[in-house]
């Protein structure tokens, strides 16, 4: 394997994916990888994304149940 085929099949994919890591820990649900491959660094790509999206969807749910918690909290303050 040449060098500049090593970089493109290797290093560049995982260097992709250390980044979309990040994205995700510092919040942002909404990236997604893109893998233009048929190999395993594609595959870990819709992992990675199908990990992102049940990310999502708890972060969604916990923030419903955070606002239900509060509107609970403001009718009981009421009464």
């Amino acid at each position: 394997m040449k060098p500049c085929d090593f970089n493109r099949w290797i290093v560049r994919p995982i260097r992709e994916l250390h980044l979309g890591a990040r994205r995700i820990a510092d919040g942002d649900f909404d990236y997604r990888l893109t893998a233009n491959t048929n190999d395993e660094m594609a595959e870990l790509a819709v992992d990675f994304n199908q990990m992102t999206e049940r990310f999502q969807a708890i972060k969604a749910d916990l923030d419903r149940q955070v606002q239900e918690r509060v509107q609970q909290l403001i009718r009981s303050e009421r009464l």
